[in-house]
């Protein structure tokens, strides 16, 4: 079965199942990961294998000029060429940016993740694992 025919609800909570791996399943490489396979492009490509830690993963998105990973998304879509569009807008695989608040919220680089539209919610990975969301603060159409 090639990848494209897996649904990306199931790929993504394949994914978020188990502990959060940076550089491998954490919020960014999740979200990148699922766009890619659609067809969409790859926005991680630059920073994919290149961090293992919470540390590195701050350390890379600063060193490309970003002092959050809000602004990381931001301006990884605008390299995409993805223009931003208003969140209830959103169609499958688009991009958002998502607030997360909560336990989930733990650990990672700020309270915002990106996440990618499937049907009426944001698919979201966090600390403890993928989540739907109903909610995106930015979103940005990718295909």
């Amino acid at each position: 079965m090639s990848v494209l025919a897996i649904d990306p609800r199931d790929r993504f909570f394949a994914m978020a199942k188990g502990p959060l791996v940076f550089g491998r399943n954490d919020c960014a490489a999740t979200a990148a990961t699922l766009l890619a396979a659609a067809g969409r492009g790859d926005p991680f490509a630059r920073w994919r294998g290149r961090y293992t830690t919470l540390r590195g993963f701050v350390r890379i998105i600063r060193r490309a000029g970003y002092s959050s990973l809000a602004e990381a998304v931001a301006g990884t879509a605008a390299d995409m060429g993805w223009p931003e569009i208003d969140p209830a807008e959103r169609q499958d695989m688009d991009l958002g940016l998502c607030r997360v608040v909560g336990p989930a919220a733990g650990a990672t680089f700020g309270a915002e993740a990106p996440g990618i539209a499937h049907g009426a919610f944001w698919l979201v990975r966090t600390d403890v694992g993928g989540r739907l969301e109903p909610f995106a603060v930015r979103a940005w159409r990718t295909g």
